[in-house]
């Protein structure tokens, strides 16, 4: 079931292609669903497979490989619908593939190149970046809906993210701080969709937004690379010295 949970990613990625295509109001938050719950389970996998001793060399590869190609997936649909310029989609791309070659390289000298903190936070800044940019495109969309929008359309995609959410915190026995962390979040997310319902505001320079989100990814993809490279740096000059 683990990589199961671990793959969904990548399916989900596949599904939210032409659901943000679409630029519907209800298709954008079927979207955002996908990418929060993307998210969510790269969140919680990693916590399961130790709550439940089921780390295994499989999962630690598989784990980042569907991570790379699920965010990839979302970005390069940003591209192709005109959002997101080719040359932020290939550092992104670039970036994954030069840190899976380092770790490589590391293990010729029998050094096991751990995750970095600077890793961490750029999928936690990607995974932001993602989910904004797919709330901003939402939010426009609901602007420009007619007064036939239901809210049956927009809040259900995102309801049902939460109950299988929850469903897996429990299932699983993952409770304080991981509960606690998932509740905000959904609070936050369901304040904002309400926010939106309710004002239904017109934002400006939505494509200018969607750029600059998407700019601060990139420089974060860009230092957590840099980290990188540093580190293979000194496992190269180490290997040499011996």
């Amino acid at each position: 079931m683990l990589t199961f949970i671990t793959i969904s990613r990548l399916l989900l990625a596949l599904i939210a292609i032409p659901l943000l295509q679409a630029r519907t109001p209800h298709s954008l938050s079927w979207a955002l669903a996908c990418v929060l719950s993307i998210e969510a389970t790269d969140f919680l996998d990693g916590r399961i497979a130790r709550r439940h001793k089921m780390v295994s060399e499989q999962g630690k590869l598989l784990d980042p490989l569907m991570d790379s190609l699920a965010r990839f997936t979302l970005f390069a649909t940003l591209l192709a619908m005109g959002l997101a310029p080719l040359w932020m989609v290939l550092l992104f791309f670039y970036r994954d593939m030069l840190v899976a070659y380092l770790r490589s390289f590391a293990s010729t000298y029998g050094v096991v190149m751990a995750a970095r903190v600077s890793g961490k936070v750029k999928a936690v800044v990607q995974g932001v970046v993602l989910a904004s940019v797919t709330a901003l495109l939402l939010a426009d969309s609901i602007a420009l809906a007619g007064p036939d929008l239901s809210a049956f359309e927009v809040f259900v995609p995102c309801v049902l993210t939460a109950v299988l959410t929850g469903g897996l915190i429990v299932y699983f026995r993952l409770w304080a701080p991981v509960m606690w962390l998932v509740v905000v979040v959904a609070v936050v997310v369901f304040a904002c969709l309400g926010w939106l319902w309710v004002t239904r505001p017109v934002i400006p320079m939505v494509r200018d937004l969607v750029w600059w989100l998407l700019l601060l990814a990139a420089m974060t993809t860009v230092w957590s690379l840099s980290d990188y490279v540093r580190a293979g740096l000194r496992v190269a000059r180490q290997g040499g010295a011996k």
